[in-house]
């Protein structure tokens, strides 16, 4: 089974560092982030693909604020649908984000990991959109805490889908 962990900008070593042992389970992870990735990537054991970040291009700083807290484009991963048609499943974080929208609207199965434990965060214009696709259609969910739990069931997701 291949797996894509897809985490944006924000793919790193420490979170890494267990998905490389899931090859024993014949399991095969790829990382995937952004090109302009904060973290670098040279350490992690498991292929890793950049895509191209809508963030990246925009420079224009109030703009870039503005699209961020009201649109919610900058963390779109371009390319993310066509580089997930190898993958069986798709893992991704928090119920926010764009590209767990995006991984969502793929049709392949994801499950999320939360450690967000603010119910309702995030409720403005898209991401609202994102949020509540991403509840609906996800196939699973890990609650990092039980507090990320007990807010992921007051969003509404029941307990039957969350681990």
């Amino acid at each position: 089974m291949k797996v894509a962990v897809v985490r944006g900008n924000c793919l790193n070593e420490w979170d890494m560092q267990y998905y490389p042992n899931l090859r024993e389970f014949n399991i095969y992870p790829t990382g995937i982030c952004s090109e302009d990735n904060k973290f670098d990537t040279s350490n992690i054991e498991m292929p890793v693909l950049k895509l191209k970040r809508f963030g990246q291009y925009n420079k224009i700083p109030l703009f870039s604020k503005v699209n961020n807290y009201f649109l919610c484009y900058n963390h779109y991963l371009f390319g993310l649908e066509k580089a997930m048609r190898d993958f069986d499943m798709i893992h991704s974080v928090e119920i926010h984000n764009p590209f767990t929208y995006q991984a969502v609207k793929t049709g392949k199965p994801v499950i999320v990991s939360c450690w967000e434990n603010i119910p309702f965060n995030s409720n403005r214009w898209n991401y609202k959109k994102f949020k509540k696709v991403v509840r609906e259609e996800a196939k699973h969910f890990i609650a990092v805490t039980e507090k990320s739990k007990e807010d992921l069931e007051m969003e509404k997701i029941d307990a039957g889908r969350i681990s």
